[in-house]
């Protein structure tokens, strides 16, 4: 399994605001296209994103459904 590291030069509160907004999972999930929709209780159990993931330009992406 590959690993990484990145220092992250942010209060954790930043970090959990970045995480915790649903409309930009984007910003830190690679492969990420487009946000088609967020449960407004995001990121709690249960809430999910509808998101079109994929490589390179162009719609063919493939839904994923992440949830807590």
């Amino acid at each position: 399994m590959a690993r990484n590291r990145r220092l992250i030069l942010s209060t954790p509160s930043e970090v959990w605001s970045l995480l915790s907004d649903g409309h930009r999972y984007g910003e830190w999930m690679t492969g990420t296209q487009q946000i088609l929709a967020v449960d407004p209780h995001w990121p709690q159990v249960g809430a999910r994103l509808r998101v079109r993931v994929g490589a390179g330009p162009g719609p063919r992406g493939h839904l994923r459904r992440p949830h807590l």
